[in-house]
């Protein structure tokens, strides 16, 4: 059976078509392939920044502990100075007054 110009004109661009549909869907594949793995990418280094998160958010809490306790133990060694500071400029006034004393 021999085919007319025309019919191998439809039948080569039967096949073209054929061919374009099957790059295009396996052009299609690829990319959803691809996708997929950037999605399980991206899910990946978004559990990494939460897990960082939680470790630095625990880190400042810590630090923010311990600094408050140093600041209470700062403010009790400063309390603790004023007073003897205190006592000390007491007991400098009683000698000063029992000097005056003996003078007289």
């Amino acid at each position: 059976v021999s085919l007319t110009s025309d019919d191998e004109t439809e039948h080569k661009l039967r096949e073209v078509r054929r061919k374009n549909e099957e790059a295009m869907y396996k052009l299609r594949k690829k990319h959803e392939e691809e996708d997929s793995l950037l999605r399980m990418m991206l899910n990946q280094k978004d559990k990494e920044i939460q897990n960082l998160t939680a470790k630095v958010d625990t880190y400042i809490e810590k630090s923010k502990r311990s600094l408050t306790v140093e600041n209470k133990t700062s403010e009790a060694l400063q309390a603790a100075i004023d007073s003897l500071q205190q006592e000390a400029e007491i007991r400098n006034l009683e000698i000063t007054q029992l000097n005056e004393e003996v003078r007289i």
